[in-house]
């Protein structure tokens, strides 16, 4: 390979690399994202916290009507999994985006109860 190929293959990369990087966050439509939630939820009731973890942190913006509910479930998959600092930080934004989101609230006070290193 010669030099100028080498730094046509290195500025292509780098230049691919920040696009990708400054390219906004994707937006789940409300089908998508009750679509997601439903599959989150069953697999949370068949024990399997990974997999729901997996299918929600995707790093996509959640549909604004969905996302106290949306957050929750990914908490508590996260809580389930005994990742007990990340589930806070989570939980902290379905409180945020919908502060009287029972089950949120619901968990949140177990955090409390137990002090910080709960979290």
């Amino acid at each position: 390979m010669s030099p100028l190929t080498t730094l046509t293959t290195s500025a292509a990369a780098f230049f691919l690399g920040a696009i990708t990087f400054a390219a906004p966050t994707p937006q789940l439509d409300t089908i998508a994202t009750e679509n997601a939630l439903i599959c989150a939820e069953q697999f949370l009731s068949n024990g399997e916290p990974s997999r729901a973890a997996d299918l929600l942190d995707t790093g996509a913006d959640p549909a604004a009507s969905q996302r106290g509910r949306y957050y929750y479930t990914l908490a508590r998959a996260l809580h389930e999994m005994g990742a007990k600092n990340e589930a806070g930080d989570v939980l902290e934004k379905a409180l945020w985006a919908t502060p009287d989101y029972a089950p949120a609230v619901a968990l949140m006070e177990t955090y409390r109860n137990y002090g910080p290193q709960a979290k």
